[in-house]
């Protein structure tokens, strides 16, 4: 992994994360967050959340309660949204939410288009889930939902 040391406009190499494909990142408080994720085929998704700090290297948290590749992810107040990805059974509506203070993960609304392979970003008070696949393997839409958070 490169990292950019933007003080000395330096890179650097760094050990990144466990390997692994269709994975969602995001960062937040000068960290960078790796979640879920797959080793190859859509039988291998993985529940993995890691957390890099600079200086610190990176560690586990807990887990992300149900396994996903092709999740996508943003951080909203304090919290990381995954939302959708897609395993064996199909495309995934559900959403979590991990409070990076507490550390523990919440059951959010599902998304009402079950996808993968969505781009996630936040802003204001909601979580906006772009685009992806409605079955698993390739294919697209052109869904946009907007995620309100409590």
């Amino acid at each position: 992994m490169l990292v950019l040391d933007l003080r000395r406009l330096r890179w650097s190499s760094v050990a990144g994360p466990t390997p692994r494909e269709h994975l969602a990142v995001t960062a937040s408080g000068g960290r960078v967050y790796v979640l879920a994720g797959r080793l190859g085929g859509i039988d291998t998704n993985l529940a993995l959340l890691e957390v890099y700090a600079p200086g610190r290297g990176w560690h586990r948290l807990p887990p992300v309660p149900s396994p996903r590749g092709g999740t996508g992810a943003a951080v909203l107040g304090g919290r990381i949204v995954s939302a959708g990805g897609e395993e064996p059974a199909g495309t995934i509506g559900s959403v979590y939410a991990y409070d990076i203070a507490r550390a523990r993960w919440s059951r959010l609304s599902d998304l009402p288009t079950p996808r993968h392979g969505v781009g996630v970003v936040a802003a204001g008070r909601r979580v906006y889930v772009v685009a992806g696949g409605t079955v698993p393997g390739l294919s697209v839409s052109g869904a946009n939902e907007a995620l309100a958070l409590g």
